[in-house]
This record gives structure tokens, C-alpha cells and sequence, in this order.
């Protein structure tokens, strides 16, 4: 588009110069008036488009707040598809405090995920709702999402800074949260590695016969049970009191499904060790 106006620009100064030069240039106005009348009126149906999902200057309600932070989510997971699950869930456990239910999130998130809305318009929308402390907060979560498959590739990076450019934060402090970050990363990795340590020290101990009785009865199998169907069983109650599937609900029961979810692996491991 810049091209065509430069080219017109440059044949309006050959035109004046010349004899009947109006008239040249008003035939190709005329020729070029087609093209730039399609040119403005796609931008202005991609906009209007754009606002019937996200309007520019719409109400900081909840369901704005979710749809804007999901828009950037689905660029990021759009450039760097591993682990998109794990990507997901912790999005929802992000937007839980705005009291969207778990299947609403999904079928929005879905939704989004087909439709190709600018990080601009997006970002627009919460630069004029957000302050620069909780643009940075958002911009955490996004670095935090970003790392949960281990590393950061160059077109994740690039869409990144592309989001921080429009939420007006820098580089410098785009890099300084990504490094906050990792120095957290390798901080929680170190104190799981100490957990692992001196939780294998505590198994050499050789556990007594309740405790083995408790596993079994935990998982809900036999004592004489197979392998195979220790590992069914595990499986199942894993699926039936993951923590992801409480989402949004009252914080009590989440607590009791991750208590419940930590037990059951306890009771695998023990058996299985």
C-alpha cells in the first residue's frame, strides 16, 4: 500500500511537470481509486469485526477481561504448539478468579482459536483498561505460559515482544521478567530435586504393613492385585480428582481435590517402589 502511494506521489510531480499533466494524473486516480477504496474499507470491516468480539472501548467486565487475555494466549500457543494442553490449564487457573466456569472457558477458547484477531486490537483494549503494574502482571503470566513446555523458541519470542511492544513494555523489562522467571524456574527445579532426595532417603526405610494396607485401599484394589490393574485403577482416580477439573470453584474444594490428587500418588509410588 505505501508502494502505491509513493508510485502516485512520484508520477503527480512527472505529471505537473509535463503538458496535460492533470489530466494523466486524474486517470490514474481513477485507475487507483478502486484499489485504495478496497484497501480502507477492509480495515474498516476488519475493526468493526474485531469490536463485535472485543469491543475497543468496552466495559472492564469479566468476560472482556478473559476474552483479551485468551486472544494473546492463542497467538502465543499459535507460534509454539508443545504442550498447548498445559498451556491451557494454566490460562484457566489464571482466569478462574473471574468467575467463568471451566466449559465456558473451553468453548470460548475455541472459538478464538479459529478466528485471526490482532494482537493490536486486543492489546488496545487493555491499555485502556489497564494499568502499566498490571500489564506487567499479564505479561508475567504470558512469559510464564511461554516456558511451560521448557524453553522459548524464536517465533514464540517474537510474537512475545510483539505483545510487549503493544502493551507498551519495553525490552528491558520484557528481559528482566523472562529472566526473574527462569532464575525462579531453576530455583523450584532445585528445591523438587532436594524433595526427591530426601524422599527416597525416607524409602529405604522399609514401611510397614498399614501403611502398604492404606495404599492399596486408597487406590481401591487388592492387595494380590496385577500390575496392570494397580495402574487402571491409579489412572482413574488421577483423572477423577486432578485438580484442573475444580477450576472455579469454591477454593475449599479445590484444596480437598489437591490433597485428595497428592495422596493417591503417594499411594502409587509406595506400592509401586
Amino acid at each position: 500500500m505505501n508502494l502505491l502511494l509513493n508510485s502516485l506521489h512520484d508520477i503527480e510531480k512527472d505529471a505537473l511537470n509535463n503538458h496535460g499533466g492533470y489530466s494523466v494524473l486524474l486517470v490514474l486516480l481513477i485507475i487507483a481509486a478502486p484499489t485504495l477504496f478496497y484497501y480502507f474499507f477492509s480495515i474498516y470491516k476488519l475493526k468493526k469485526w474485531e469490536n463485535s468480539i472485543l469491543d475497543r472501548k468496552g466495559a472492564k467486565t469479566d468476560r472482556n477481561i478473559a476474552i483479551a487475555y485468551m486472544i494473546l494466549v492463542v497467538h502465543l500457543i499459535r507460534h509454539d504448539k508443545r504442550e498447548s494442553d498445559l498451556k491451557r490449564s494454566r490460562l484457566n487457573h489464571a482466569l478462574a478468579k473471574f468467575s467463568h466456569r471451566l466449559s465456558d472457558l473451553k468453548e470460548e477458547y475455541d472459538a478464538l482459536s479459529k478466528k485471526d484477531i490482532r494482537v493490536r486490537h486486543a492489546a488496545s483494549w487493555i491499555n485502556w483498561h489497564f494499568n502499566h503494574d498490571e500489564r506487567e502482571e499479564l505479561v508475567y503470566l504470558l512469559i510464564e505460559i511461554t516456558y511451560m513446555d521448557g524453553s522459548v523458541i524464536l517465533p514464540e519470542l517474537e510474537i512475545l515482544s510483539e505483545i510487549c511492544e503493544h502493551l507498551d513494555i519495553s525490552p528491558r523489562e520484557r528481559r528482566s521478567m523472562m529472566a526473574s522467571h527462569k532464575q525462579r524456574m531453576a530455583r523450584e527445579e532445585a528445591e523438587r530435586r532436594q524433595r526427591q532426595r530426601e524422599y527416597r532417603a525416607s524409602r529405604k526405610k522399609t514401611p510397614t504393613r498399614s501403611a502398604l494396607e492404606l495404599a492399596f485401599e486408597i487406590l481401591g484394589v487388592s492387595p494380590h492385585a496385577g500390575a496392570d490393574e494397580i495402574k487402571k485403577a491409579y489412572r482413574s482416580l488421577v483423572k477423577q480428582h486432578h485438580p484442573d477439573r475444580f477450576v472455579g470453584q469454591d477454593q475449599a474444594i479445590i484444596d480437598a481435590a489437591q490433597a485428595q490428587f497428592i495422596e493417591i500418588q503417594k499411594a502409587y509410588e509406595l506400592i509401586t517402589s
